[in-house]
């Protein structure tokens, strides 16, 4: 992936040196300034949501979602241990809310556990729920939208919901078909 963007860049910078020179720095610099100040803003939002997720996890709500998830995580995910099933509930807790960058570090702690466990049907089903699950609230999303000024940024929340729940629910179904044969 590393490469394509690469690539893209190089023949965007040549293509811009050959129609507008003078052009080129200020753009480069321009861009700059603004992936520093993207940055920092969503440094802000996920410091403050990883906060709550840490409060979550030291403060017992942690295993409070994994008993009331175990359920459903067990007939999903085919029994995985305890450690695992927690890790799994965080990863999907943080997807729900639309907080990728932070289930990350859950989701591989997740996968590690259950490579343990040789499980390589939750496995995958973590992998398809990571990918496609669905987002109650895209907060990433209406931080980005709120930072370049969106006069409704909340306004995606349904269309969001909708579409992350058909590849969700798609993606759940497809691991299933394929995983029987």
């Amino acid at each position: 992936m590393n490469a394509i963007f690469a690539i893209i860049t190089i023949a965007a910078t040549s293509i811009m040196i050959i129609t507008n020179p003078s052009a080129v720095l200020p753009a480069l610099s321009d861009g700059v300034n603004q992936a520093i100040l993207l940055s920092v803003k969503l440094f802000a939002v996920y410091t403050l949501w990883l906060g709550i997720f840490e409060l979550i996890k030291s403060g017992g709500i942690g295993r409070l979602l994994t008993k009331i998830l175990e359920k459903p995580l067990s007939v999903l995910f085919k029994k995985p241990s305890t450690e695992a099933s927690r890790c799994i509930t965080l990863n999907i807790s943080s997807n729900i809310l639309g907080l990728g960058g932070i289930a990350t570090p859950t989701g591989i702690k997740a996968q590690a556990l259950l490579e343990k466990e040789n499980n390589v049907y939750a496995q995958n089903m973590l992998f398809v729920l990571a990918s496609t699950s669905i987002q109650i609230f895209p907060i990433t999303v209406i931080g980005l939208r709120t930072t370049f000024n969106s006069t409704s940024p909340q306004d995606i929340i349904i269309t969001t919901l909708l579409s992350t729940a058909v590849s969700t629910i798609s993606g759940i179904l497809l691991v299933n078909i394929l995983s029987k044969k």
